[in-house]
């Protein structure tokens, strides 16, 4: 059948490589199905291929200067808090760009690093729907 050991082994290795194409395929197929059967665009899109649900958390700043700014965000999209933290500051400086805030600008770029999430790590707060608080004022972190 074959006149080399070497054809045969590089044979067997192409059936394995297609059928490994053939089972991503289907699997990628499967998930598209479920996610556009859902129905519900709003909570779950597709993202490369796999379901994507978002998780938003008001997020609220505490402190002094800042203290009631918040937002809405979709922290899944985030691997750390303090990821989280940037985010929502950067959407701050940006508020106060737009508003030619200069002063409150210098003041958030010296304070920025003191800005933390204390009693909460990222697991946590993905699967306990609440508001959380960024703060920088010297509590026990």
């Amino acid at each position: 059948m074959y006149s080399d050991k070497g054809d045969a082994i590089v044979d067997a290795i192409v059936d394995a490589i297609v059928d490994t194409i053939n089972i991503v395929i289907d699997i990628n197929q499967f998930f598209s199905k479920v996610i556009y059967n859902t129905g519900d665009t709003t909570s779950m899109y597709k993202r490369n291929s796999i379901m994507y649900v978002p998780v938003f958390r008001k997020i609220t700043i505490s402190c002094e200067v800042f203290g009631g700014f918040c937002i809405n965000i979709d922290i899944a999209e985030f691997n750390t808090t303090q990821l989280i933290i940037d985010k929502v500051l950067n959407e701050l400086l940006k508020t106060l760009e737009a508003s030619n805030m200069q002063n409150l600008i210098e003041t958030l770029r010296t304070l920025w690093r003191q800005y933390h999430i204390h009693d909460y790590d990222l697991g946590y707060m993905l699967t306990v729907d609440k508001e959380y608080h960024i703060c920088n004022h010297g509590c026990n972190m």
